[in-house]
This record gives structure tokens, C-alpha cells and sequence, in this order.
């Protein structure tokens, strides 16, 4: 190829690279004219889909300015009503809870600690009387300023008592207690975050039963506590609008 054909080559591409650019610029003007906003309202339309657009938790555990601790308690409304395969389930549903929690805050970069689980179950142990005292008073043993507490409605697990098909159901009353605002000698009182007592319902799976020969008892338990916690996460820390429906 010799220096004119190469040279005229060259020329061709500079041309198209030009005629492209003001293709771009044209189209980005009427998008910009078609949508009647100003350029910096626009340019937010562009970019919104990539900011942070978390939905705000039904309770707020945070602190402004400040690192908070809180204490996270489940528990069985009726614990001498409960079948052998839930008997322990408060505890599993708080640890996977709190494990889920701690990831997203850590996520979101927000200042909360959750006292472990461990450290609050061995003070219920060893304090039987536990339900009876305030949660304000409960989260002060722990140095806490909130106190959030789950109690367990009826856990089941089979299709309208059948034991061939598994399907997950239970209420779960949720409360918030702020121990920095007002003690009380009762544990029925609790200072809201946000909301009043909010009642969480979980239907797992929510489209059909499973069949009981998918797996195992053990198995569909862990599968069904597993999505009661991630429904609960919203509940405590800000999360993705998908979050609130990806429950199945």
C-alpha cells in the first residue's frame, strides 16, 4: 500500500470518528430536550439507577455520631408448646439472625454491635426469670441501648398438617426496646424506633409445598429458618427494595 492510498485511509477513519462523535452529542441533546429537565436534574436520572437507593429498616438501631450496641433476643411465646424439631430454634434463628446483620451493617458501614448471641442465651439460662424483668433492664446488663426482641408464634412445618408435604409458617412478633429512654418494671412497655410492634409472617416455600422426600426434617427446617432470617434482616438495617419480597 503506498503513502497515499495509507494516507487517505487514515483520512476516511478520522471523518467517520468525527461524524460518530456528533451522532452521540445530537442524541444525548434531544434526550436532554426530550425530557424537559435541566442538565443537572438529568444528569441525576442518568446516574440514579447506579446510587444507593436502600430502603430505610422498619427500626432504626443506629446512633447518630455514635457506635450502638444492641441485643438481639428470640424467643418461643409458648416454649411448653413447642414441637421436638423447633425446640431450639429460637437460638438458631437468633444466631443466623444477628450473623446476617452484622454482614450487612458492616456492608453499609454503619457503627452497630450486636452483643453475641451466646453471651445473651448463657444470662437467660442463668437467670430463668429473665422474661419477667424489663428489657431496658436486660440491655443495661449487656451496656446496650437497644434491646430488639422476637417472640415466636406457632412454628410449623407440614402443608395443612400433612406429614407428606413441607411448607414453613410463622408469626413473629417483633418489639424494640431503647434502653436509654425510660426504664419500666415491666416487660410489656418499649420505646419504638419507628413504628409500633410490627408482626413479621413468613410462608416458606410460598408458591408450593415441598415434597417431603426433597429431604430430610432436619434439612427443610435449616432451609425454612434460613428464609425467616433473611426476611427479618429488613426489619433492622437498610436494605435493597428486593430484599423485602426475596423471601422464596
Amino acid at each position: 500500500m503506498d503513502d497515499l492510498t495509507r494516507i487517505q485511509r487514515d483520512e476516511r477513519r478520522r471523518l467517520r470518528g468525527k461524524r460518530a462523535w456528533w451522532v452521540a452529542a445530537a442524541l444525548l441533546a434531544a434526550l436532554v430536550g426530550s425530557i424537559g429537565c435541566a442538565p443537572i436534574s438529568t444528569l441525576s436520572a442518568l446516574v440514579a439507577p447506579f446510587s444507593n437507593n436502600n430502603i430505610d429498616p422498619v427500626f432504626d438501631l443506629t446512633i447518630p455520631d455514635k457506635e450502638s450496641k444492641v441485643v438481639f433476643i428470640v424467643a418461643h411465646s409458648n416454649p411448653n408448646n413447642v414441637s421436638e424439631i423447633f425446640r431450639d430454634a429460637d437460638q438458631v434463628l437468633c444466631t443466623r439472625l444477628t450473623n446476617m446483620l452484622a454482614l450487612r451493617y458492616k456492608e453499609n458501614k454503619e457503627k452497630v454491635t450486636i452483643v453475641p448471641v451466646s453471651k445473651v442465651y448463657a444470662y437467660m439460662h442463668d437467670h430463668p426469670g429473665w422474661i419477667t424483668q424489663s428489657k431496658q433492664e436486660i440491655g443495661k446488663k449487656f451496656g446496650a441501648d437497644f434491646v430488639a426482641y422476637l417472640e415466636l408464634g406457632h412454628l410449623s412445618m407440614y402443608e395443612n398438617k400433612s406429614t407428606d408435604l413441607y411448607r414453613g409458617n410463622v408469626d413473629i412478633t417483633i418489639k424494640v426496646a431503647d434502653v436509654n429512654v425510660g426504664d419500666t418494671s415491666t416487660s410489656t412497655t418499649f420505646k419504638e424506633a419507628k413504628v409500633r410492634d410490627s408482626i413479621f409472617t413468613c410462608t416458606y416455600p410460598t408458591n408450593q409445598p415441598e415434597d417431603r422426600f426433597s429431604m430430610s426434617p432436619p434439612q427443610f427446617r435449616a432451609a425454612f429458618l434460613e428464609r425467616v432470617a433473611k426476611g427479618l434482616v429488613p426489619y433492622f438495617v437498610a436494605s435493597p427494595p428486593k430484599s423485602r419480597t426475596d423471601i422464596d
